[in-house]
């Protein structure tokens, strides 16, 4: 679920720095969003921000 505050978006939970690499893949997964194999968990979260609005 997703949600918007103040015409930004709000995932629920816990903050993404606080993420496993996996949960975050699981993420971009879900959202249809493409990312490399050997993505840093600072490239999948950086890919959430940029693609999650």
């Amino acid at each position: 679920m997703i949600l918007y505050s103040n015409g930004k978006t709000v995932i629920p939970g816990r903050r993404l720095e606080d993420m496993s690499a996996n949960e975050l893949r699981v993420k971009l997964y879900n959202a249809d969003i493409k990312y490399p194999v050997n993505a840093s968990k600072q490239d999948l979260i950086r890919l959430i921000r940029e693609n999650i609005k």
